[in-house]
């Protein structure tokens, strides 16, 4: 029986947040966003039809202002954000990317070569 009641409350609660993140639209990741380890903010922002990010805050101070990510568009049947590029400082070379909304306060940014699969993702919280 708790199992079951587990399953309803996780359906519940993943329900609600597709349904939240559907009302507020594409633009539910612009906004500035801190990296799990908290080593980086970085600024997600419009332009256009496209979105891109630069790192407003970091550890490292030669960092600040880079762009970081471009070109990423909504795609609101895959409900994320994707066709982007990513080149994080110390990367030698770009990668594609896409940025999936875990929740309205958590995204996840994936850059990969070819394969997604084999992609490197990290986790940014909202920024209060």
């Amino acid at each position: 029986m708790r199992i079951k009641l587990n399953s309803i409350l996780l359906f519940f609660q993943i329900g609600l947040t597709i349904n939240v993140i559907a009302q507020k639209g594409p633009d539910s990741i612009v906004g500035n966003w801190v990296s799990s380890d908290g080593v980086r903010t970085v600024r997600v922002y419009k332009e256009k039809d496209k979105y891109k990010a630069d790192i407003i805050k970091s550890n490292n101070p030669e960092e600040t202002g880079k762009l970081i990510l471009w070109d990423l568009v909504y795609d609101a049947e895959a409900r994320e954000w994707n066709n982007g590029q990513i080149k994080l400082p110390g990367m030698a070379h770009e990668m594609d990317c896409y940025i999936k909304m875990m929740s309205l306060d958590l995204i996840k940014i994936t850059g990969y070569h070819g394969l997604r699969v084999l992609g490197k993702s990290e986790l940014y919280y909202k920024s209060q």
